[in-house]
C-alpha cells in the first residue's frame, strides 16, 4: 500500500464520518448512518494496510442499484440548487421528496466514488498474495 493511498483513505474517511454525523435530521437516518459507517470501516482497513474487497464490492453494488432506483424520481424533477439550498427537508415545498431523493442519490454516488477503487485495490492485493 502506498502512502498516497493510505492518506486518501484517511481523507475520504472524514467525508464518510461527516456524512454519517449529519444524518440525524434525515427521515431514515439509521440506514444512512450504517452505510456511511461501513464505508468508513473499509477506509480504516485500507489506510491500515489491510484492504478488503468484498465489503466495498457489496456496498458498490448496493449503492449502484439504489441510485438507479432513485434516478427516475430525480432527473428532471429537482435541481442542484434545490438540493443544496437548505440543510433540512421542507415538506411545504412541492419538490421536497424529489429533492430528498436527489440528495440520497448524491450520497450513493459518494459511496461509489471510493468503494469501487477500494474493491479494485483489495482484489488486486488478494490475487497478488495468492500468486
Amino acid at each position: 500500500m502506498t502512502t498516497r493511498w493510505k492518506a486518501l483513505n484517511w481523507f475520504v474517511l472524514t467525508w464518510y464520518l461527516l456524512s454519517a454525523a449529519v444524518q440525524y435530521n434525515d427521515p431514515d437516518p439509521l440506514r444512512w448512518i450504517a452505510i456511511y459507517l461501513v464505508a468508513s470501516a473499509c477506509c480504516v482497513l485500507h489506510a491500515l494496510g489491510r484492504p478488503v474487497w468484498r465489503v466495498p464490492a457489496l456496498l458498490s453494488a448496493g449503492a449502484l442499484v439504489w441510485a438507479l432506483v432513485l434516478l427516475p424520481d430525480v432527473i428532471g424533477k429537482t435541481t442542484w440548487g434545490e438540493m443544496t439550498e437548505s440543510w433540512v427537508m421542507s415538506h411545504d415545498r412541492p419538490n421536497s421528496i424529489n429533492t430528498e431523493e436527489g440528495r440520497e442519490m448524491g450520497g450513493l454516488v459518494l459511496i461509489l466514488f471510493w468503494m469501487v477503487p477500494q474493491t479494485v485495490v483489495g482484489w488486486r492485493r488478494r490475487t497478488a498474495a495468492s500468486a
